[in-house]
């Protein structure tokens, strides 16, 4: 055959690589080598939502879909010459994040192709991770002993699933995780996440964590943040210790009151806490003081002690 003879259907099909296997950047496409100007955040902020909308609906799919790859092109670009890539992995982290939570939001309403790209992203990147992370377990495995859970594929065939077992032992995964969950010698007994105060202890402290050491915002880096109060305050706050637990409770306590506007007593189960109140002492007040109270110990039980 030729070179220039076409190649069958069967073997081109073969050929073709797949789109998810492909690195993040192989080499620059042509209309990206070059990256255009940023637009200057003053112009940026000047445009609408709905002068955004209708530039998007009008574009070129072609030059739409160039736009939205080449800020991404251009930051792997130059993070890969750069000394530091902090920044430039902090952005590609939101892109990627936004557009995650893009398909998410498509697929709850229904969308049936968002639904299936969901899984196909998040079924590639989980693989994609786990042969990394065996391959080289050094890279990863700080990140793998600070939390306190680790992505894995499931499949009723066993080929297809993770070796959790050896995922693990090259892992440590959750050996340093902030929280003391495992307050017993035996690590098959954990706290029970299920109890309401456990729980909802549990998820406030893990959003002042999340706010502490999140990167910079969209917004932050366009000057247009206007972050609560509480979340000013959990980016100053120094690790969370015996010492400093009761400052993560103050604020962990200001997340469960914004998300319950302020009156966490009218939840059902959150009112329970306060069952042991006499009827008489069983005020709003008294309940919130009292759910306050059982957050508060188990935010301090929480703290990590040697042993």
């Amino acid at each position: 055959m030729s070179k220039r003879t076409k190649p069958t259907n069967a073997r081109s099909r073969k050929s073709r690589p797949k789109a998810n296997a492909l690195p993040i950047v192989v080499k620059l496409p042509p209309p990206l080598e070059k990256p255009q100007q940023p637009i200057p955040v003053e112009n940026l902020k000047q445009i609408t939502d709905e002068e955004l909308h209708r530039r998007l609906m009008d574009a070129d799919v072609k030059l739409l879909i160039a736009a939205c790859l080449q800020p991404v092109a251009s930051l792997v670009a130059r993070a890969e010459k750069a000394k530091t890539t902090t920044l430039d992995a902090a952005i590609i982290c939101m892109i990627a994040h936004r557009a995650m939570r893009a398909l998410e939001h498509l697929a709850a309403q229904g969308n049936v192709v968002a639904a299936k790209e969901l899984y196909r992203t998040v079924n590639k990147a989980v693989e994609n991770l786990n042969q990394e992370a065996l391959a080289n377990p050094g890279l990863f495995m700080p990140a793998a002993r600070e939390h306190i859970e680790w992505p894995v594929l499931y499949s009723p065939h066993p080929h297809f699933s993770t070796n959790i077992e050896d995922l693990h032992n090259k892992l440590k995964v959750g050996e340093n995780f902030h929280l003391d969950l495992f307050p017993w010698k035996d690590r098959k007994r954990g706290t029970d996440l299920n109890l309401v105060k456990n729980k909802l202890a549990f998820q406030a402290l893990q959003v002042v964590m999340s706010a502490h050491a999140a990167p910079p915002s969209a917004d932050s880096l366009l000057g247009t943040e206007q972050p609560s109060d509480w979340k000013n305050k959990a980016r100053s706050l120094k690790p969370f210790s015996r010492e400093t637990a009761h400052e993560w409770a103050a604020l962990a306590w200001q997340v469960i009151l914004e998300a319950y506007e302020n009156t966490p007593e009218t939840d059902p189960d959150l009112a329970k806490l306060g069952k042991s109140l006499s009827s008489e002492r069983r005020t709003p007040a008294a309940t919130r003081a009292r759910i306050k109270s059982a957050v508060k110990a188990c935010i301090l039980g929480f703290v990590r002690t040697p042993r």
